[in-house]
Order: structure tokens, then C-alpha cells, then sequence
């Protein structure tokens, strides 16, 4: 399907931008004097920092929006209340009757 080889690219490169940040920032660390252009080793790293956080949340909106096989995951809470009976669905805390989760 074109949407899912579209999706894929996108996901794909955000993960090829990380990766070629984490080599700078290898580089950086190993060899900073063989970097000429940047005489701010520090800086120059906190830039491919941000683009890591800068991709990371790119992945995180594919996947959310996107790529989640689960719609209904998505939706505020107010849109997720049973339609019969009105009610939130059960919170993700202790069960009330103090049973241990069955695995």
C-alpha cells in the first residue's frame, strides 16, 4: 500500500537522521581535534543532541497517530466512555478487589 511505504520512509528516516547523529557525536567524543570547523566540541554535540530529540519525537507522532494498530488508544478519555452505559473504562490502577493481574 502507498500509504504504508509512505509512513515506512518517514519512520525510516527519522531513524537514518538519528543514527548519522549518534556517529557525529562518537566522532566528537573520540577524535574532537580532527573536527576543524567546530572549535565548540560541546556545542557541536548538544546540536546532534537536538536532533535526536528533534527525530525521537518525529517517531513518536508516526507511531502515535499513525502507525498505532489501536485507534481508540488515542482518543482523550472522554471519548472513550462505554456508549450503553456511559461510564469510564476502569482506571489503570489496583484492582479493586485486590486481585493480582493474571499472566
Amino acid at each position: 500500500m502507498l500509504r504504508d511505504k509512505i509512513l515506512d520512509a518517514l519512520f525510516l528516516d527519522a531513524k537514518g537522521n538519528i543514527a548519522k547523529a549518534k556517529a557525529n557525536i562518537e566522532v566528537y567524543l573520540h577524535q574532537p581535534v580532527g573536527i576543524g570547523e567546530h572549535s565548540d566540541v560541546l556545542s557541536a554535540i548538544q546540536e546532534q543532541v537536538d536532533i535526536i530529540a528533534h527525530e525521537e519525537e518525529r517517531i513518536q507522532v508516526l507511531e502515535r497517530h499513525f502507525l498505532d494498530s489501536d485507534p481508540i488508544e488515542n482518543l482523550p478519555l472522554e471519548h472513550k466512555k462505554d456508549p450503553f452505559s456511559g461510564h469510564e473504562p476502569p482506571s489503570e490502577g489496583p484492582d479493586p478487589l485486590g486481585m493480582a493481574p493474571v499472566h
